[in-house]
């Protein structure tokens, strides 16, 4: 008498085939995988400095300033008034931490903020809304662009004179 408990030959190398063909869309699916993890990181990087600092000089009032390098964010007051970072100033925010690097193959540009040097700069004014550093009082706003050169992706993080900060997918 044939017992009838167990799998056929058939029926175990069926399951071994779905099996292959689903470890094989998970990876393919994966493969980009850190590459967007690091592009939504920097986009939400440069979301957190804007609002941080129109937060920053709301609250404790006084200009704050955001200098956008194509490898680092720096949110600071500036104690001097010379709109770039050194010994006098404070720091608030600053992406990514000293001792690390910004995430490759990502950058930042902007084609909207006023340059400081070589570097895209804003500043927020006690009350919050955007200004241009080259004067203090002229209400501007800006955008931007974290591009990814390996996903060939690139996003724009836009605020407004008011200050308003939103990320456009």
């Amino acid at each position: 008498m044939r017992g009838t408990r167990g799998f056929t030959l058939i029926e175990v190398m069926l399951v071994v085939a779905i099996i292959g063909i689903l470890t094989g869309l998970a990876v393919g699916m994966s493969g980009n995988w850190r590459e967007r993890q690091n592009y939504n990181e920097a986009s939400r990087e440069v979301y957190n400095a804007l609002t941080t600092a129109r937060s920053e000089s709301r609250v404790k009032g006084g200009s704050v300033v955001v200098t956008f390098e194509p490898q680092r964010i720096r949110v600071f007051r500036d104690a001097n008034g010379d709109h770039q970072f050194n010994g006098t100033d404070t720091l608030l925010y600053l992406y990514p931490a000293a001792g690390s690097s910004f995430p490759t193959p990502v950058t930042l540009s902007s084609t909207t903020l006023t340059l400081v040097g070589a570097t895209p700069t804003t500043q927020f004014d006690a009350r919050g809304f955007a200004v241009d550093p080259a004067d203090g009082t002229t209400f501007k706003g800006g955008s931007i662009v974290v591009t990814d050169s390996v996903l060939g992706n690139s996003r724009t993080v836009d605020f407004t004179l008011a200050g308003a900060v939103r990320i456009s997918r």
